[in-house]
């Protein structure tokens, strides 16, 4: 069992996307179960945003996080920007600390970066982690586009108490 002051928290490398790709699969697969996504909502989150060709075009433009405890990766982070993109856990380690180890990480290198604040797009199942974590909902949102285009999003917000860079 990983316990949280034995997570290491890395960039992720080219060898660690098809891990990745899985964690985040079986995120839409978690969340489909959860939030009611249709079947074809699900195939197209898999094709678009979770498979490998996906995760790697993707790291182009998001700086990727992973959870590693031992050999294995766990979760999965992506930040752009001030904006947490992603953050998945392997369904087998819900609950052992990942997820919080992976967001204090991004949230360390959002600061790091000058600002002064934390957002994120959330669905209802996980709005209480992010509570937890210290995310306050600011508004509800219509995805336009995409997968999910009809679904609502709950958009969080975290003041970071740091001072933005000039």
């Amino acid at each position: 069992m990983a316990d949280s002051d034995r997570i290491n928290i890395v960039d992720m490398m080219d060898d660690h996307v098809p891990v990745v790709s899985r964690i985040v699969c079986d995120g839409y697969r978690w969340l489909a179960e959860n939030e009611g996504y249709t079947d074809e909502q699900l195939a197209r989150l898999i094709e678009t945003r979770g498979c490998e060709e996906s995760i790697r075009r993707q790291s182009l433009q998001y700086r990727f996080l992973v959870a590693v405890f031992g050999s294995d990766v766990l979760g999965v982070a992506a930040i752009e920007g001030n904006e947490l993109t992603k953050l998945y856990v392997d369904i087998a380690s819900h609950g052992l600390g990942i997820g919080s180890a992976l967001f204090r990480a991004a949230e360390r290198i959002i600061a790091d970066a000058g600002y002064s604040e934390l957002s994120l797009g959330s669905f209802a199942s996980s709005v209480t982690f992010y509570e937890n974590m210290g995310m306050i909902i600011s508004e509800h949102q219509s995805c336009n586009t995409g997968p999910l285009a009809g679904r609502q999003v709950i958009v969080m917000r975290k003041q970071l108490g740091v001072q933005a860079r000039p």
